[in-house]
């Protein structure tokens, strides 16, 4: 019951506003070049639509341009003789309803023909080029841009006929559903198969371009996001990961930039253009309840970089990986899933598997990873749990395992802390495994609710070296909690996940 009601929710707000009969209702995507297993270059479009609008087109043009570096100018580029300038769909992995949202949200896939841009770089040779798709129509309920009518999805690509290049992408599907007045988070996991360095930042959607210039125009009246001043609308620009608490219901939609760089130049970018709906935040007069993330085993739950708000896992070159992340919430009627986004996985290196506890609705995910002898390279994991209507993301960086000395993640942490039985049971003992590395003195642990309120305190006066196993002082209720531990003295804090069922 409660499912249908979040349905017709979101039903109810697409219908707000709603489009003309001519329009697809497109609610974002994203556009890159890539090579095929035979080594031709295909460039590659995706894009998402609400089943409210008219049916997807069978295949979408594009429009072609070559940076002139005499005239400072983008040349316009037409076919080659034969060839068109378009995007059949591809119909076997098209059109199908994306998991985890409770109305319809269709993905579509179009890919150019295997010798239409090979054919181009032929004939107009080594440099930059950029390519776009200019798509009718957005859905008119976005509340932050007045302009819809169009959707341009672009990016810029160098060729070099002696060296290899891909465009930068985007791994992960779309979220677009979740609770206002809740925190979200949501990776879109920006990557480069060409293990260029790459950046990323939120950029302003595009609603025309000029087919003789390609010069863009940003959409009239955009604004960010609305967001609660806890919760502005924020990318990580180490991970890629989003951070939003909306204040406001409605439809809202963001573009983000990545850009790759080889040898300090700038040589493409890729745009991710997405639309985000936001639904009340209680049913019935009953709070909705969105996934948590606890870390079950083998994940080190203290590596999280303070300066740059990111957890870490370290891995050991030719040796196996795995761990563990458990996900659930509140309402035990919700059936939960997991799914991992990572190039990892793309290429079978991992494995990702997950299932049912059997305590309450609680599942766990497993991912495994054996890297190569010469492996080095930060590798990232965006795990995603869902409950049938809303998700949240949980992102981890694999980074090489280097001497405690020369890490400056590992000169801030405190101590190795865990928490006994995880899930800990109602109203019984909570008990924290404290592994320190050196004494300290004046330690407070702080209990924290999701709200941030502080539920309880207790004191240390000292933590001596090694184990140490201590029992909270207060029997908590079902919930998840946040434990801080904090050195008062060196005014460090130290944080750890749990739940209570």
């Amino acid at each position: 019951m409660q499912n249908l009601i979040k349905l017709l929710t979101a039903i109810t707000l697409l219908l707000v506003c709603s489009f003309t009969s001519n329009a697809t209702h497109l609610m974002g995507g994203d556009i890159w070049v890539e090579k095929d297993a035979n080594g031709k270059h295909i460039l590659k479009h995706k894009n998402f639509r609400d089943t409210l609008g008219i049916p997807a087109y069978t295949q979408t043009d594009f429009v072609a341009f070559k940076w002139n570096t005499v005239t400072s100018a983008w040349d316009p580029i037409s076919a080659p003789p034969g060839l068109s300038l378009t995007m059949p769909m591809n119909t076997a992995n098209s059109g199908f309803l994306l998991l985890g949202v409770p109305y319809g949200v269709e993905m579509y896939n179009y890919e150019s023909d295997a010798m239409l841009l090979d054919s181009i770089f032929a004939l107009h040779g080594n440099g930059k080029y950029r390519f776009y798709a200019n798509e009718c129509c957005r859905n008119n309920a976005i509340l932050n841009l007045t302009q819809k009518t169009s959707m341009i999805i672009h990016c810029e690509y160098t060729y070099d006929n002696m060296s290899a290049n891909q465009s930068p992408r985007y791994l992960a599907i779309p979220v677009f559903f979740g609770p206002v007045n809740t925190p979200w988070v949501y990776n879109p996991l920006p990557f480069d198969p060409d293990a260029d360095s790459i950046a990323w930042q939120i950029d302003t959607p595009v609603c025309a371009a000029n087919q003789a210039t390609g010069a863009y125009t940003y959409c009239g009246g955009y604004t960010t996001p609305s967001a609660a001043v806890t919760g502005p609308f924020t990318l990580n620009n180490v991970t890629g990961q989003l951070d939003w608490t909306p204040d406001l219901q409605g439809n809202f939609v963001a573009s983000f930039i990545v850009t790759e760089y080889r040898n300090g130049i700038e040589i493409g970018n890729s745009i991710r253009d997405m639309q985000y709906i936001v639904t009340p935040d209680s049913i019935g007069g009953r709070r909705v309840a969105i996934p948590e993330f606890v870390p079950i085993t083998g994940f080190g739950v203290n590596n999280q970089n303070t300066s740059s708000s990111y957890n870490y896992q370290y891995y050991y070159p030719g040796s196996p990986l795995t761990f563990t992340i458990g996900a659930m919430d509140q309402n035990n009627n919700d059936v939960l899933t997991m799914t991992a986004f990572s190039n990892l996985l793309n290429t079978n290196a991992a494995t990702f598997t997950y299932s049912p506890t059997g305590n309450g609705n609680m599942v766990n995910g497993t991912f495994s990873w054996t890297p190569n002898a010469n492996e080095t390279r930060d590798q990232m994991i965006v795990i995603r749990a869902n409950d049938g209507s809303y998700s949240k993301d949980f992102t981890i960086i694999l980074k090489k395992f280097q001497a405690p000395n020369a890490v400056n993640d590992v000169e801030d942490k405190l101590a190795s802390i865990s928490v006994y039985p995880n899930p800990a049971k109602a109203n019984q003992a909570v008990n924290f495994k404290v592994v320190a590395e050196e004494s300290m003195q004046d330690i407070e642990i702080r209990i924290l609710d999701l709200t941030g309120k502080v539920i309880s305190t207790q004191s240390l006066d000292r933590l001596s070296v090694g184990v140490s196993n201590i029992e909270l002082d207060q029997k908590l209720q079902a919930g998840f909690y946040v434990a801080q531990f904090v050195d008062t003295k060196e005014n460090k804090t130290q944080v750890v996940k749990f739940v209570v069922q």
